[in-house]
């Protein structure tokens, strides 16, 4: 099967890129959240953990389910529609686990009740 991206290469079964476009398609999906991330502040603003590895881009008015049916959904969708409408206000960077804490719980445990983190 030849590769839908550059049409020049073979794509392995059932795959359709083949292993170069997918390299391509990759990084650009990596730095388009690392754009993102970045210019919402680059760390989680609950506990301040800044590697990208655990971050991810947390909807403020708890309307996430609901935008992201009119963005096409999540990851690259959700992140090209944020650079595109220049990183509008309403959103914010959290830890997965700052933003699992603040969806389930009152608020997120890693705060104590003088407002700092626990561990400090």
């Amino acid at each position: 099967m030849t590769c839908k991206r550059c049409k020049k290469r073979d794509a392995a079964l059932g795959v359709t890129r083949c292993e170069e476009c997918q390299g391509v398609e990759r990084r650009y999906q990596q730095n388009l959240r690392r754009l993102c991330v970045e210019a919402y502040g680059g760390k989680c603003e609950c506990c301040g953990t800044a590697k990208l590895v655990f971050l991810t881009i947390d909807h403020i008015n708890e309307r996430g389910a609901a935008h992201r049916k009119e963005v096409g959904g999540s990851g690259r969708n959700f992140y090209s529609w944020l650079k595109r409408n220049k990183f509008p206000r309403g959103f914010r960077v959290l830890c997965f686990n700052c933003n699992f804490a603040n969806y389930w719980l009152p608020s997120c445990p890693c705060y104590d009740e003088e407002g700092g983190p626990e561990w400090l």
